[in-house]
């Protein structure tokens, strides 16, 4: 029997053990973590300082390489520890008030229209009025008024404002449903005033 043969050999059977013996293993590894957790704990905090870099690289390759999976993982674990996180995530802004600044700002320039609609629905509630709508809804409202002006028709592609049909000052909701996109100039010119006398000034109703 060739020395490669017999290495073969061990393999196949140390496998076929691992397979058939899984319970045992598993019992046996509990057990073991359990009596030794301390000197477990401090040899996985030694080996981590002393590879720090390394690991930090390799898992900062395998989250770019799986956004979706960080993601899951980032909000199931959220879920699970929600007082835990929400306490780390208050000890952090707290500790680091210009760098939440920089990410907020950066994460509104990069989301402007998730922006747009948490500003609109946190003054919804501030006013007391029901609903809210999300950036997605008025995308696809976008695409409902084929990106023109819901008064003049004008082209908004450079720019729009989303207005309130019946004003929120006018006990109007924050739903879709009572949301129009408006050009600057509409917008400006309708304020807060009734849709009805607007559209009569606009000369568009008797």
């Amino acid at each position: 029997m060739t020395k490669e043969k017999k290495t073969r050999d061990r393999r196949e059977y140390f496998a076929a053990y691992r397979q058939s013996h899984k319970k045992e293993k598993r019992e046996y590894s509990a057990a073991y973590r359990k009596a030794n957790a301390k000197n477990i704990s401090a040899s996985m905090a030694a080996y981590y300082q002393k590879n720090k870099e390394r690991i930090l690289a390799r898992c900062a390759a395998w989250a770019a390489a799986n956004p979706n999976a960080v993601r899951t993982k980032y909000t199931t674990y959220r879920k699970a520890n929600q007082e835990k996180t929400n306490a780390a995530s208050a000890a952090w802004r707290k500790a680091n008030p210009e760098k939440e600044r920089a990410a907020k700002a950066a994460w509104n320039k990069a989301h402007p229209e998730e922006t747009s609609a948490h500003c609109a629905n946190r003054r919804a509630r501030i006013k007391g009025s029901e609903g809210k709508h999300t950036a997605l809804e008025i995308g696809r409202l976008l695409a409902r008024q084929k990106c023109r002006c819901a008064v003049c028709r004008k082209s908004i592609e450079d720019g729009y404002h989303k207005d309130h049909i019946v004003p929120l000052a006018r006990g109007g909701s924050n739903c879709i449903r009572n949301i129009q996109l408006l050009c600057p100039t509409c917008n400006c010119k309708k304020g807060s005033k009734h849709p009805i006398k607007f559209m009569q000034e606009m000369g568009y109703l008797l």
